[in-house]
């Protein structure tokens, strides 16, 4: 497994821990890791350090197969359904 990422655009912590994990039960040991808060906001390029963990390897395997980026990141309007505030109607 690799031991460092890059963030890419709109991505958190949480979208690392699915993207190379397959699970986010492992956020608050990458969190740890790299002394950050599990809600730190951080900037794209950010190389993130990972640890030697494999909690979901078919999940984890999965989104790599399908190059899948998760990226949820509220600031990030590119990658918004809805609009900032939430109702039923599509941005």
């Amino acid at each position: 497994m690799k031991h460092t990422v890059t963030l890419q655009q709109g991505q958190t912590l949480a979208d690392i821990a699915i993207q190379e994990y397959g699970t986010i039960e492992v956020l608050m040991d990458i969190a740890i890791l790299n002394g950050l808060g599990a809600d730190a906001s951080l900037p794209t390029g950010t190389v993130i350090r990972l640890p030697d963990l494999n909690p979901e390897p078919r999940m984890a395997e999965r989104v790599k197969a399908q190059a899948i980026q998760p990226a949820t990141d509220p600031f990030a309007d590119h990658f918004r359904i809805f609009a900032g505030t939430f109702d039923k109607t599509f941005a």
